[in-house]
């Protein structure tokens, strides 16, 4: 009978360290819902440093290279 108990003690520790070390090494998102615009985003939004540098999804030296 004491080696049962010893047994049990024994498996519950080894479990309760299996959690106990476990728990920490979970990382778990938690994302912000995004509430902007949907669809496009003004190069405006980004400042005026980008002002002549994004013209809709590519670089305005883009286009003006290929136009």
């Amino acid at each position: 009978m004491k080696k049962m108990i010893v047994m049990t003690l024994l498996t519950v520790a080894v479990f309760s360290l299996t959690v106990a070390l476990t728990v920490d090494s979970i990382q778990y998102a938690d994302a912000a819902k995004f509430e902007g615009s949907s669809g496009k985003v003004s190069p405006k939004s980004y400042g005026s440093a980008n002002k002549n540098l994004v013209c809709g999804d590519k670089l305005c030296s883009d286009l003006a290279k290929s136009g």
